[in-house]
């Protein structure tokens, strides 16, 4: 399958608690079309994203040489327990006034100290009216040792990091390409759950208005099933993929709490903005499990609905090909960060 050499290569890597994912995505018709060119999935050694070392990046550098991906370059993300996101109001000033004034100012918004974090800032739109004495502005922090962590993870890979993002930016900017928002009145939710945590995402006029990182996911499930019934991880696993019956009262235990920690994000939201949230719309590994859709609209009282990260995608090229739509739920952020523009694309 070859391409014009006009064409430009993106990959995103996701590296979560148990899998890495990888998307790469093709920028056609003068960059306004993407094209699916490869993805894949690979489960990581056990205990391998706790201590990544050789093994992570040997596992990484499988993954690519099976998809016959000689691409260096690639689009990297941190997770929400290794970066915070913010919305925050400050007094109307330049965006690079006020990324001289976070470095005096973060540590009121990050659980960290501001000369241990990597730190970034983007103003949102509805900051834009100057006659307003004050703006909105989205804050991204890492700590610079998780950073370099990861940096080293992709070195040792033998690949070079051309951006490094966070989960939940990777998460809104694939939903983005998907063109639902177009069709979206009032505020909708984003909720991704993977295996150790679960990202929320409000937005409202096309733009990112509340984040939030749970820490429960899929994987809190596993351990519920396994301690309850007594048995091991792997086997509890199965079960929850199976969807046996069985496992139904520890799957709810679980998923009551996160449906509480979301909904006290729903309510602060509504808190602050004055409206309520119109739909959600869910991804991530555990999203496949049986009945968790309706689950989730009774506990929450909010329609909830799948969504296909490849949605706005061509995928012409795997039309044929069923393990894209049973993957792609586990796919958002590898999708986001491939889509994510870079300067020289």
């Amino acid at each position: 399958m070859g391409r014009k050499k006009s064409s430009k290569l993106s990959v995103g890597l996701d590296v979560g608690s148990s899998s890495a994912k990888v998307v790469a995505l093709i920028r056609e018709g003068g960059g306004k079309r993407l094209r699916l060119w490869r993805y894949g999935v690979k489960v990581l050694p056990e205990r391998a994203s706790e201590s990544p070392g050789d093994g992570l990046s040997k596992t990484i550098k499988e993954l690519l040489s099976e998809l016959k991906l000689d691409q260096k370059d690639v689009n990297f993300s941190l997770p929400g327990t290794s970066a915070v996101v913010r919305h925050i109001q400050m007094p109307r000033m330049t965006l690079q006034e006020a990324k001289e004034a976070l470095k005096y100012e973060a540590g009121q918004y990050i659980p960290f100290k501001a000369e241990e974090a990597q730190m970034d800032c983007h103003m949102l739109d509805n900051a834009s009216d100057e006659k307003s004495e004050t703006m909105k502005l989205m804050l991204v922090a890492a700590r610079k040792s998780e950073a370099k962590k990861r940096v080293g993870i992709l070195e040792r890979a033998e690949l070079t990091p051309v951006v490094l993002d966070v989960d939940s930016i990777a998460i809104l900017n694939a939903f983005e390409t998907t063109g639902i928002l177009s069709d979206q009145e009032g505020p909708i939710g984003l909720i991704n759950i993977g295996a150790r945590q679960t990202n929320l995402n409000v937005i409202q006029d096309g733009q990112a208005a509340f984040t939030r990182d749970i820490e429960v996911g899929g994987g809190g499930i596993t351990v519920a099933i396994a301690r309850g019934l007594g048995v091991s991880l792997a086997d509890a696993d199965g079960l929850k993929v199976a969807g046996d019956a069985i496992i139904q009262p520890h799957l709810e235990i679980v998923l009551k709490s996160i449906v509480h920690q979301l909904r006290s994000s729903f309510d602060y939201y509504h808190g602050s903005s004055g409206q309520d949230i119109k739909k959600v719309y869910i991804s991530g590994g555990t999203s496949l499990l049986q009945g968790i859709r309706e689950f989730l609209t009774e506990s929450l009282r909010i329609e909830t609905a799948p969504w296909d990260p490849f949605q706005g995608i061509v995928t012409s090229d795997f039309e044929d090909d069923a393990a894209l739509s049973a993957l792609s739920p586990l796919l958002p952020v590898a999708v986001g960060l491939a889509a994510r523009r870079t300067d020289s694309s």
